[in-house]
Parts: structure tokens; sequence; C-alpha cells
């Protein structure tokens, strides 16, 4: 039986650079993200996490997935991000006990487009049920 205060996320987070950027720019900001989000998560009020996680690719052969397990934000990741972009896609899932879906939606919308900077920064929720059909963009204000 799940717990009462059981809630999970999914985001797809798309993003546009002005200018390419390199593997290890793009590894930094995505691993800064995951920690962000997963501190914000402990400091609104989560009491356990299942987990925070993404994958992020610029084409399907090169992906970083990164995840963080622990109340500390500190992020795992394996897979590299092989080449120059200007684009960044990912997708992002959180787990977690003590916090209401909107809230977990909410600091994905305000930490995602601090995470990258300048760069043009789309975010879309994902249905429970993960059919793409079902997308919504999340307005960014």
């Amino acid at each position: 039986m799940m717990a009462e205060d059981f809630s999970a996320h999914a985001s797809n987070v798309h993003v546009a650079f002005a200018t390419a950027q390199t593997p290890e720019v793009m590894t930094d900001m995505v691993s800064k993200l995951m920690t962000r989000i997963t501190l914000d998560c402990v400091e609104a009020g989560t009491r356990l996490i299942g987990h925070v996680k993404c994958i992020a690719e610029i084409e399907p052969e090169h992906y970083l997935a990164c995840s963080v397990t622990t109340h500390d934000g500190k992020v795992r990741c394996s897979g590299a991000l092989e080449r120059k972009s200007a684009h960044l896609d990912l997708v992002i899932n959180i787990l977690q006990y003590g916090l209401e879906k909107q809230i977990l939606e909410s600091i994905v919308v305000n930490r995602a487009p601090e995470a990258f900077g300048n760069a043009k920064v789309v975010i879309e929720d994902i249905d429970k049920d993960g059919c793409d059909t079902d997308r919504r963009p999340i307005q960014i204000s």
C-alpha cells in the first residue's frame, strides 16, 4: 500500500541555447539542476525521496542519466553528452513523499529556466500514464 503523501511528477524540458554549449557545460547545468530540485523539495517538506532523476540528451545516442536519492542533493550521473550542442532535451522524474504534485511541478517550472541561463526553455508536464498526446505546456511567467 502506498502512503497517502506519495506524489510523483514528470516533465519534458526542451532547452534551446543561443550558441552551442560544450558537453562539460551542459553536464554541469543538468547536475546542478537535479541538486537544486532535490534541495527545494526537501526545504518544502519532502520527507522521503524515492528519486529525482533525469535523462538529458542531445540526440538518442548521446545521453546523460542523472539521479539523486538522498536529502543532501548528491547527484550521480552516467553516460555522457559527447559533443557541443545548441539543443538539450530532458525528461525529469520526481518520486517522493511529503509534497503534492503541484508543488513538485512548481519547483521544476521555477528551477529549470534558471539552470540554463539565457536559453529558451519549454517545459511540458507528462501525464501520469505517459501518453504523449496528453502533454500540456506549463506556463512560465
